[in-house]
Parts: C-alpha cells; sequence; structure tokens
C-alpha cells in the first residue's frame, strides 16, 4: 500500500501534464491488445493469403485472385492494395 501512496505522490507532483499522460499511455495499451488479438487471430492465415496472390499473380490469373481477395477480406484486401496499385 505504500508503493501506491508514492506512485500516486509522484503522479500529483507531475502535475497537470501526468494526465494527458495516463490518457495516452492507456490508448496505447488499448491499440496493443487490440493488435495483438488481431494478429492472433490471422497469423497462419495470412502467409497462406498472400503466398496464394503472389503465385496467382504470376500466373496472370486475375480472378483467381479476385476469389481470394473476396474469400478472405480482412487480410487480403490491405495486401492486395499496396501490392498491385
Amino acid at each position: 500500500m505504500e508503493n501506491l501512496n508514492y506512485v500516486i505522490h509522484l503522479f500529483h507532483s507531475g502535475g497537470y501534464v501526468m494526465y494527458p499522460l495516463l490518457l495516452l499511455s492507456f490508448m496505447v495499451i488499448a491499440i496493443a491488445v487490440e493488435r495483438a488479438f488481431f494478429y492472433h487471430k490471422y497469423s497462419g492465415k495470412t502467409f497462406v493469403v498472400t503466398h496464394a496472390v503472389n503465385e496467382l499473380a504470376k500466373l496472370q490469373n486475375w480472378d483467381e485472385i479476385d476469389k481470394v481477395i473476396k474469400e478472405n477480406p480482412s487480410i487480403a484486401k490491405p495486401y492486395c492494395r499496396s501490392r498491385f496499385t
């Protein structure tokens, strides 16, 4: 409990600058957690989709690339947009 009181004392000693820093710290943690969930959800599938799109692009099979994008919209669209535009 003494350590918590000391941290609170240090926070108040920092003045008004500490409040925006605290808010931004919570925002950074929230973004990091969201990104961790996203990458965990798509970690194995991302490689498969990007490899498929690369191979189909080499063969210039644009209809199949469109099909892959429609089947995996959250993974494939940002990749294809940056790769082929």
